[in-house]
């Protein structure tokens, strides 16, 4: 796929891009006293269309799916967009194989974003066949298959199936080819394992099972983790002081001097978003396209921060702390 066939659709995002929400309009958003005033504020966005408090959460996952769908089917190859909405997918599997195998109804659960349809995955997962899944994901959905007909335990559905998603992005990342993206979801992949290491550290649970749950895919091995966790946290910080990111790690340092997950995550989402900042000077490849899609699912990511938080009578403050850099 030649980088100038994406000219066209980056032409359109361009115009999209100007009804992105910016800083203004959050700080808008953040002064109205009830979520009917931020609604009324809405109408003149993208988001007019919600009308309901008690269903924002739905008309936004609706919202989202469409964009995607409309996204597959202007792009002019479908592999940039499957990128882009691996995760969904991934979601739907764990919800399908859990509601296969277990007696709960999870339909509920479901989102409708993703290259391949929730029917196909369903059939893959209850016979291990497909006639339009590619083998990347049957070779997936048939590892799962046989680790519950051998163990008969979900505990580590959702640990096996994140495995495989980085596994599958990074993939689909390389066969994109465009560096920028291969070095973002490289970082993604350290920024992951620090996560988890840091929680196994808090559970007391041996850093050392880091290797069977994550891919040794990131720039960071997964053994220099399980050295430094011999130290505990202390040790942990240490050695991410030292590594590529050392920056980023000290600005979400705690009281204790210890990295703070919940803040290692904002920095990432917001580390990714000022990479992606960069697709407004090209014209031509897939970069535009991923960046618009990244934008659009924080944008709604910040509204329902900013329309939960009314709802519950958050504290303005703390609203504010936890929305994510946008694009705009």
């Amino acid at each position: 796929m030649s980088n100038v066939d994406y000219g066209p659709l980056n032409v359109a995002l361009r115009v999209h891009e100007t009804e992105l929400l910016d800083d203004n309009f959050y700080r808008q958003l953040l002064t109205v006293e009830s979520i009917d005033q931020a609604l009324k504020l809405l109408q003149g966005t993208p988001y007019g269309f919600i009308q309901d408090a008690r269903n924002i959460d739905q008309e936004l996952r609706d919202y989202v799916a469409q964009v995607f769908r409309e996204a597959f089917e202007m792009a002019p190859d479908k592999t940039v967009i499957e990128f882009a909405s691996l995760d969904y997918t991934y979601h739907n599997l764990k919800v399908l194989f859990k509601n296969y195998y277990s007696d709960r109804q999870l339909e509920n659960l479901l989102l409708n974003v993703g290259r391949y349809s929730q029917e196909e995955l369903n059939k893959a997962i209850r016979t291990g066949q497909s006639t339009e899944l590619p083998e990347e994901y049957l070779y997936v959905i048939r590892e799962v298959r046989d680790y519950f007909e051998t163990y008969h335990n979900l505990n580590h559905l959702d640990v096996i199936l994140d495995y495989y998603y980085l596994d599958h992005l990074y993939d689909l990342a390389k066969k994109i080819g465009h560096p920028l993206i291969v070095d973002m979801i490289q970082q993604y992949i350290d920024f992951n394992n620090m996560i988890i290491a840091i929680r196994l550290i808090n559970l007391h649970k041996p850093v050392s099972s880091l290797a069977g749950m994550v891919p040794d895919l990131g720039r960071i091995p997964t053994e220099q983790y399980v050295k430094a966790s011999k130290d505990g946290l202390t040790g942990l910080t240490n050695m991410l002081l030292t590594s590529p990111y050392q920056e980023l790690i000290a600005s979400v340092l705690d009281k204790e001097n210890h990295v703070d997950p919940i803040q290692l995550e904002k920095v990432l989402d917001d580390h990714r978003m000022q990479k992606l900042k960069s697709a407004k000077f090209e014209s031509f490849g897939p970069l535009p396209v991923i960046a618009y899609l990244y934008a659009k699912e924080t944008e709604v990511k910040n509204l329902r921060l900013i329309l939960s938080g009314l709802l519950n009578d958050l504290p303005k403050e703390s609203i504010a702390a936890a929305l994510r850099l946008n694009y705009r």
